[in-house]
């Protein structure tokens, strides 16, 4: 049993408790940050761009504040692959028994697979903070955050049917 009666039992579970930055939190009255950055990936052969900014602003008081946070960032993804979907017996009254009888009741895969995975990914969104402390023992804290992640794909795969070509002239018919 997980260590709360509110947590999923059985397996690997557990909870993640976020404590983002609040704007009464900052040092200076007026933050902004920026950050810009690439990433490149060696199968898609791409550079993507990624960005995020940040400004916060409290009154000298420090009992209101004001966060805003943007992000974007994209990314191309490729993944290549070798895939074996089935497995099949090489039978005794097939050509390639008869002609190799140590061969006979192997196993030898069925499907051969090439896959091709590609997908481009666009992520965007936001976080608005507004917090108001009239008091040491009063805050309320009014939080929004919208991210968005479009990510549309391809996956391709190219198939041989290995088992048409051993098992040819036993009498069984192909996957």
């Amino acid at each position: 049993k997980s260590s709360e009666a509110s947590l999923v039992e059985g397996g690997v579970a557990g909870s993640v408790d976020i404590i983002s930055r609040k704007p009464l939190e900052f040092k200076d009255n007026f933050t902004g940050e920026v950050s810009l950055g690439a990433v490149y990936a060696d199968l898609p052969k791409k550079t993507d761009p990624q960005f995020s900014a940040l400004m916060n602003w409290k009154n000298e008081q420090k009992t209101f504040g004001a966060l805003l946070q943007v992000f974007s960032e994209e990314r191309h993804l490729r993944r290549d692959g070798q895939e074996a979907l089935s497995y099949d017996k090489i039978l005794p009254t097939s050509q390639m028994a008869k002609d190799h009888p140590d061969l006979a009741n192997a196993y030898y895969p069925g499907f051969l697979g090439a896959s091709l995975f590609q997908q481009e990914r666009k992520r965007r969104g936001g976080l608005i903070d507004l917090q108001f402390k009239p008091s040491r023992d009063l805050n309320f804290d009014l939080t929004g955050f919208s991210s968005t992640l479009k990510a549309s794909n391809t996956n391709d795969n190219y198939l041989l049917n290995g088992g048409a070509i051993i098992n040819q002239g036993s009498g069984q018919a192909p996957l």
